[in-house]
């Protein structure tokens, strides 16, 4: 019986922690595309993205290495417009000066978080003339100077 309870509060919990996934991720992007050249090709869905992030792509030197393609990270607002995205933006195609095409790819993220924006402060910022160190050693060396 003590069992079951266990069970069912774990099945609501992980029900509570299940969302809407709404973060998706644009591959194979080509490698030498500009950030705002892709954020051109979709500026009619970027008043409903809530979060976006663009890692460009390099092209190789050699010809016995690949070339890494550019990604993008998008979060939506809602379902109805991550549909919509994926339903016309899959497949789009890129042409880039050489002829050389590329197929967009896109597919949810397999991590849904979005990043939080840290604000770090310094606390010990301008902080060096007040501590007890700094007074006694700009002490010293001033004794040392008048001698």
């Amino acid at each position: 019986m003590n069992k079951q309870l266990k069970k069912n509060t774990r099945k609501q919990v992980n029900q509570k922690k299940l969302k809407a996934r709404t973060k998706v991720i644009v591959r194979r992007l080509p490698p030498n595309l500009p950030e705002e050249v892709f954020y051109d090709s979709i500026n009619e869905w970027l008043e409903n993205i809530t979060w976006k992030s663009y890692y460009p792509g390099k092209l190789s030197k050699s010809k016995a290495k690949e070339n890494v393609f550019s990604r993008a990270y998008l979060n939506f607002k809602n379902i109805e417009t991550l549909i919509e995205f994926f339903k016309e933006y899959d497949g789009h195609m890129f042409i880039d000066s050489k002829g050389n095409e590329y197929q967009a790819l896109v597919e949810f993220s397999l991590y849904q978080m979005i990043p939080k924006k840290r604000k770090n402060v310094d606390l010990k910022q301008n902080t060096i003339e007040k501590g007890n160190f700094f007074i006694l050693y700009f002490i010293f060396i001033n004794k040392l100077w008048i001698v």
